[in-house]
């Protein structure tokens, strides 16, 4: 849609301001070639849209003119918080001088003007923007979405990190920012594709398992698509992307629609020695159990005792999020990988809780993260059976 006229993108704009997440997602990717001017009438709607609309619209403006930025800057003293994120976005070409200023305010200021200057700062120095990054861990998730989106230059590391700690946004905002990564490594992609399970859509996990070779444009028209694929489906795709064959995943995902979920969690339970195609083969069989159990026993598969792990897979299928909450609470001293299993268990659990679990994440390895959800042992095996 990147060709439409201006006519055309200025309809669609038009509508934006009661369109379904979705439909804004798909809007303001049309709208990268938009005239300056357009983009600047859009900012001036921005005060009282809703945050995934700002962020939309945020991630157009890295073409507008000077001028207009500065005349932004000049009204952000009065502005909400909410504002003053938009016109931070926009400032990505200010002097070196600007940033520092605004760094130099950063001991006081509010979660959201923190995330406000990072999203300007995707020139800095790789240490200022982790500096900055530290600081994010009470910012809205919309926020942080909208940040990762402007953040197409960094690092993979990086990407990564913000990743994770979009697991409260809306599934469009994800699957938009989704579709800016296509110069990441194929592994890069697979790590966050993992992480996406709230995410509304079955289309990830398909997706997922196909990044690592296809090209750019390819991976773009799946991001599109990703809005309503089922949770289970991404969570069997993550486990065996490690070292299967793109070819062994998609023929996988054809055939899993009619295995018992007995069999699949008796398969799941022997992956960690098997070999890529056997994992592969199993994955495909587990389409009937239930998400949530599959996402807490291979959240907690790296690191504790074979005893333990089983004993925990025991409870968690019945437990209220008030237990899991009580788990969460106790993280403050946990290795960062155990922090990031539990984390990865708590897709059900309430926002609040998922914020407050993905501000201890701030300091753990993308990597890391990435292998736990991949990973799975032994010991599972006779409690998994015992708890399907």
């Amino acid at each position: 849609m990147h060709t439409d006229s201006g006519p055309k993108r200025a309809q669609i704009a038009a509508q934006m301001h009661t369109d379904s997440g979705p439909k804004r997602a798909q809007i303001a990717a049309q709208m990268h070639t938009d005239s300056g001017p357009k983009r600047a009438q859009i900012a001036a709607q921005m005060h009282t849209d809703s945050g995934p609309k700002r962020a939309q619209i945020a991630a157009q403006m890295h073409t507008d003119s000077g001028p207009k930025r500065a005349q932004i800057a000049a009204q952000m003293h009065t502005d909400s918080g909410p504002k003053r994120a938009q016109i931070a976005a926009q400032m990505h070409t200010d002097s070196g001088p600007k940033r520092a200023q605004i760094a130099a305010q950063m001991h006081t200021d509010s979660g959201p003007k923190r995330a406000q200057i990072a999203a300007q700062m995707h020139t800095d120095s790789g240490p200022k923007r982790a500096q900055i990054a530290a600081q994010m861990h009470t910012d809205s998730g919309p926020k942080r979405a909208q940040i990762a989106a402007q953040m197409h230059t960094d690092s993979g590391p990086k990407r990564a990190q913000i990743a994770a700690q979009m697991h409260t946004d809306s599934g469009p905002k994800r699957a938009q920012i989704a579709a800016q990564m296509h110069t990441d490594s194929g592994p890069k992609r697979a790590q966050i594709a993992a992480q996406m399970h709230t995410d509304s859509g079955p289309k990830r996990a398909q997706i997922a398992a196909q990044m690592h070779t296809d090209s750019g444009p390819k991976r773009a028209q799946i991001a599109a698509q990703m809005h309503t694929d089922s949770g289970p489906k991404r969570a069997q795709i993550a486990a065996q992307m490690h070292t299967d064959s793109g070819p062994k995943r998609a023929q996988i995902a054809a055939q899993m629609h009619t295995d018992s979920g007995p069999k699949r969690a008796q398969i799941a339970a022997q992956m960690h020695t098997d070999s890529g195609p056997k994992r592969a083969q199993i994955a495909a069989q587990m389409h009937t159990d239930s998400g949530p159990k599959r996402a807490q026993i291979a959240a907690q598969m790296h690191t504790d005792s074979g005893p333990k792990r089983a004993q925990i897979a025991a409870q968690m299928h019945t437990d209220s999020g008030p237990k899991r909450a009580q788990i969460a609470a106790q993280m403050h001293t946990d290795s960062g990988p155990k922090r990031a299993q539990i984390a990865a268990q708590m897709h059900t659990d309430s926002g609040p809780k998922r914020a407050q679990i993905a501000a201890q994440m701030h300091t753990d390895s993308g990597p890391k993260r990435a292998q736990v959800a991949a990973n799975t042992s032994p010991s599972i095996a006779a409690q998994t059976c015992r708890c399907v």
